[in-house]
């Protein structure tokens, strides 16, 4: 059982035993709730953390009181940050409160029985609906919730952050309650290391590779319990074909794939210096698309791709020769090729033409 789940069973039984003291004691429940609280937080035994997933958790938590109205939680985050593993434990919560839960993949038609009185309904994969106009995220806000009753509680999962038309909405901006989801902190790591028999002299090296994320952290867990020793480089085929595939959607050509990879070559992308990587006379809608991945941010200066998606795509495109390829390929592709051979990392080799694309 995962560690969060583990600190919910010890603050439930606390729960349960302080409040029935106090009910016998004839004071209000919410003190005894107050009680646990206070001896088990950071500020007093530390057994629960002061960390992002036990703020997310207690969130929730407060929403499942029958006095505390409706509320949609919106978790979001880059492919294998832990999503679906959040709203699981949001479901487990539920359950353990005599909630019933309804969950639904956005994915597929999304259909929901007519009584939810009192129910979590939980759609996950708000960003797989196959739709890339919006209709069917527009479908679930305009049309989907409101026809819910006040009593049902609402958890959203996607890779992306609401859209505008979520904050802008004086009714969605008072119920919505984002929920960002991070990399593990570096505690968290060795933890979630140790507990699947990785040596402690592994975890540093391993850390460094995955920066944290969680999808990256179990795979190359796993590896190593495979192997039964440590990560020495992060070429790994299996590691590597899973967190590209997790951490990008599905790329609609093979030019976006090109895009992709020539994003995570330079420091920071723009679009006359994408247009000139791929050979094209325009990139304004690759530019967009780029712009548009959950695994790409932006700066005054460009895009670019989170640290991890960075490293997962270069060592990918490394292991598959891509100068080899390129030069194949013809003229518009050498110069992708070209960029190969001088990492953005090596400032002093940079060749003129990429310029100086520091913040």
């Amino acid at each position: 059982m995962p560690h969060t789940l583990l600190l919910i069973l010890l603050l439930l039984a606390a729960s349960v035993i302080v409040v029935t003291v106090c009910r016998r004691a004839r004071l209000p429940p919410i003190l005894g709730y107050l009680l646990v609280g206070i001896a088990l937080g950071p500020h007093a035994l530390r057994v629960v953390p002061d960390d992002a997933a036990t703020r997310q958790l207690g969130e929730f938590g407060a929403a499942l009181e029958p006095s505390a109205g409706p509320a949609v939680f919106y978790v979001y985050g880059p492919g294998g940050i832990g999503k679906t593993t959040l709203l699981r434990q949001y479901a487990w919560l539920a359950e353990q409160s005599g909630r019933r839960v309804v969950w639904r993949d956005a994915r597929d038609r999304v259909d929901v029985p007519d009584d939810l009185a009192d129910a979590l309904l939980v759609l996950d994969s708000l960003d797989h609906a196959g739709d890339p106009t919006g209709a069917a995220e527009r479908w679930i806000r305009e049309d989907l919730l409101p026809s819910l009753a006040d009593t049902v509680l609402v958890a959203l999962a996607g890779r992306d952050a609401p859209s505008v038309a979520w904050r802008a909405d004086p009714g969605w901006s008072t119920l919505l309650v984002p929920q960002p989801l991070e990399p593990l902190g570096d505690a968290e790591c060795r933890r979630m290391l140790s507990r699947r028999g990785v040596p402690e002299s592994a975890h540093g090296s391993i850390i460094r590779f995955t920066h944290e994320h969680p999808l990256a952290v179990a795979l190359t867990a796993d590896l190593c319990a495979q192997r039964g020793d440590g990560i020495t480089a992060p070429t790994d085929r299996e590691v590597l074909i899973t967190l590209v595939g997790e951490l990008v959607d599905a790329v609609p050509s093979p030019l976006h794939r090109a895009a992709l990879e020539a994003c995570a070559q330079v420091r920071r992308t723009t679009e006359p210096l994408l247009a000139t990587l791929l050979g094209l006379d325009d990139a304004a809608d690759l530019f967009d698309w780029l712009r548009g991945l959950s695994v790409v941010d932006r700066s005054p200066r460009g895009l670019f791709p989170h640290d991890l998606a960075r490293d997962a795509l270069a060592a990918e495109l490394h292991w598959r020769n891509i100068h080899c390829h390129a030069l194949q390929a013809g003229p518009s592709h050498c110069l992708a090729a070209c960029l190969l051979q001088y990492p953005f990392t090596e400032r002093q080799n940079q060749p003129a033409f990429l310029g100086n694309q520091d913040e």
